[in-house]
């Protein structure tokens, strides 16, 4: 939480130096900033407005006032370009802010936000007759957000209200200061996220062509008060792009592993004959494959979830024959020639592949002889993977051109 006073906004605020201080480019992400008004702010009579600057940037975002109306003392805000209040509208014209209470949200899943309705007069309280905040109220909340440049902030701003619009005190408000990114009416300080594992990594540890070859093994946080449990993902590389913490807490709980916090130690996962990927799919050879380890907050100690850096890429492989085809495959390079060596007559036929770093094939052809030599190409890439498909099965090696 970044915490400011309302004494050193008023002091500072309009100085270009706050503006660098206390704008949103000081703020950290993800921080809730704070704003305490001290002494409370307190509009008791006709023609007492408080001026709003939700993220202290110098430029008003709201004006409350205190006001007469034909049906009573009245107290109504007004909203700056672009800038808009939580609430609902009455008879087609008026616009009436909610008075939230102490953790209700304020983000963009919410559809009724207006700064313009009756001529930019937004109605809290219009006498005891018309608006939410017509009662005796205390530690209320307006529900905000504001637009700075092309982005949206949430806020809100804490208010206690007389019967019938007849006074009104504001006494702190807040903002987060991640552009998108909602709030808790009340909450000061940001949410505290599940502390996520580390060293991540997979293997290929068995030819049963479903998901009980792969294997998963990472470190548990030191702390893990913050964690309810762990949710293992297996996701195709080809969607690993849009795979982010959002997409991950969507995930369908028939597609992902989970791991207890209650088992201790390190943590060697193989997955389920029956494993899938996050999509739904059955975990299968030959498709390239990233891991994903979401740590779920426990709701006590840490409110948001946190999801780890993907593993290593891994493509499941049949390697079943394999140790008979090392003993009779030599492999080497020297310069930018690669030498495969076949020591068995069975190996003739077998088909050579080779890719270079990105993936792409610069190599296909059958073994015809005891020994070939393949000229590759070291300023395009200096590691190749060599794949030969035998009778016997796939043999793959990594080569490395010095």
């Amino acid at each position: 939480m970044i915490k400011n006073s309302l004494l050193e906004k008023r002091l500072k605020s309009y100085s270009a130096l706050a503006v660098g201080v206390l704008a949103l480019g000081g703020a950290a992400s993800g921080q809730v900033v704070y704003t305490d008004i001290d002494p409370d702010f307190l509009a008791d009579a006709d023609g007492l407005s408080y001026e709003l600057d939700l993220n202290n940037d110098g430029t008003i975002d709201f004006t409350i006032n205190r006001s007469a109306g034909t049906a009573g003392a009245a107290i109504r805000m007004s909203a700056g370009s672009g800038n808009e209040v939580l609430g609902a509208i009455s008879y087609g014209v008026y616009f009436l802010p909610y008075a939230l209470s102490e953790g209700d949200a304020i983000n963009d899943a919410q559809t009724l936000w207006n700064g313009t309705m009756n001529n930019n007069h937004l109605t809290l309280a219009w006498g005891s007759t018309y608006g939410y905040w017509t009662d005796d109220l205390t530690d209320k909340y307006l529900g905000l957000r504001i637009v700075v440049d092309s982005d949206t902030f949430y806020g809100w701003a804490r208010m206690d209200v007389t019967a019938g619009g007849t006074s009104f005190t504001i006494k702190d408000y807040a903002f987060e200061s991640t552009a998108g990114e909602g709030i808790l009416a009340g909450n000061t300080s940001s949410a505290v996220s599940a502390n996520l594992i580390t060293d991540l990594t997979v293997a290929d540890v068995a030819n049963n062509g479903n998901g009980s070859d792969l294997q998963a093994d990472f470190n548990r946080p030191t702390d893990e008060s913050t964690v309810s449990e762990y949710r293992i993902m297996v996701v195709d590389s080809a969607n690993v792009a849009g795979f982010d913490l959002a997409a991950a807490e969507a995930v369908a709980s028939a597609n992902y592993t989970v791991v207890s916090i209650i088992s201790k130690g390190d943590v060697t996962l193989t997955f389920d004959a029956a494993a899938t990927d996050v999509n739904g799919n059955a975990i299968a050879e030959d498709v390239p494959y990233k891991v994903f380890v979401l740590s779920m907050a426990d709701g006590t100690n840490a409110t948001a979830n946190a999801l780890s850096d993907p593993s290593d890429q891994i493509t499941l492989e049949n390697t079943a024959g394999i140790s008979i085809l090392e003993s009779n495959i030599n492999m080497y390079s020297f310069g930018e020639t690669l030498v495969v060596n076949s020591k068995n007559m069975e190996l003739r036929n077998a088909l050579i592949t080779i890719y270079d770093i990105s993936g792409r094939q610069v190599y296909n052809a059958e073994l015809i002889s005891d020994e070939v030599r393949i000229q590759l190409n070291k300023q395009s890439s200096q590691f190749y993977l060599v794949k030969i498909n035998t009778q016997k099965g796939d043999f793959v090696k990594k080569i490395y051109l010095k």
